[in-house]
């Protein structure tokens, strides 16, 4: 019962739909075109407010594209209208809704304050720093959990899942470097892609630091709660960033050989449990 499926769900649909614009014809975006865009945006935000960031991909649409400068204009002012939403959606009802949930309790005990928080980092700025660069060894750490989803919970050994997840890696890996993709991105679009991934991680951490960690709990790195999950919309973003293999090279049968590898990963992931727990 989480609503992690509709955030998967949701996000490869923006991605796709950003994609459809990226590849459209000149002169071919219109209203209706940022309306979609940004209906999605909202809908995605509201439930994963970092992930407003990815109104950004709009930016990477070349200006040709749309009808005319007016709907150029109004895509910007679209980003800006999303952030004004979510920002409100969050001071106004999600942290409030938070902090009188069951977890308040918790949150009461750990001296959880997000006013508080960000006033203690706007007094120790460097602190800070050194703290969010911990992320450079956090990161890589936190994608080995990618089978070991049962760990805290369960407090089981977990270091099984740790070798299901390298193997997944150099699965995805080689869809990255080989699987056509049919659209050429160009660098600095490319760079534009790994700054809104960069952006969603570091800015994923910080919320989590607002809503979960007690005011100057500075100790123990930033990986508060943080889970591979909250991640996985960026996945999709991996490919185009890389985007090596761009051009309409077809390759006998790769579909069929990538589609029953990932069902055998699919397949491990009750077979994980079963040897967790049975």
């Amino acid at each position: 019962m989480s609503i992690d499926g509709f955030v998967y769900g949701i996000s490869l649909i923006i991605i796709g739909y950003f994609l459809y614009l990226y590849k459209s014809d000149s002169k071919s975006i219109n209203l209706k075109n940022i309306a979609i865009f940004f209906s999605l945006i909202t809908l995605l935000s509201l439930v994963k407010p970092n992930y407003v960031i990815f109104g950004f991909l709009i930016l990477l649409i070349p200006k040709d594209k749309y009808e005319n400068e007016k709907y150029f204009l109004i895509s910007l002012l679209g980003i800006i209208l999303t952030l004004i939403i979510t920002g409100a959606y969050a001071k106004f009802y999600s942290i409030d809704s938070l902090n009188n949930s069951i977890r308040s309790y918790s949150f009461e005990q750990q001296g959880t304050n997000p006013h508080g928080q960000i006033q203690y980092i706007s007094t120790h700025i460097k602190e800070t720093i050194v703290l969010f660069s911990t992320l450079i060894y956090e990161i890589p750490k936190l994608m080995l959990t990618m089978y070991n989803f049962t760990y805290k919970v369960f407090n089981v050994d977990y270091t099984k899942g740790m070798i299901l997840s390298i193997l997944y890696y150099v699965y995805f890996g080689f869809v990255c470097l080989f699987y056509p993709l049919y659209v050429k991105i160009n660098k600095i679009d490319r760079l534009k892609l790994l700054l809104i991934t960069v952006v969603i991680l570091a800015g994923t951490y910080f919320i989590q630091l607002l809503t979960w960690a007690g005011v100057g709990n500075f100790e123990n790195g930033v990986n508060w709660g943080v889970h591979l999950r909250y991640f996985i919309p960026l996945a999709a973003l991996i490919p185009l960033i890389i985007n090596i293999n761009s051009k309409n090279i077809k390759k006998d049968n790769l579909d069929d050989y990538l589609f029953i590898i990932l069902l055998g990963f699919m397949g491990a992931v009750p077979l994980y449990i079963t040897t967790l727990f049975y």
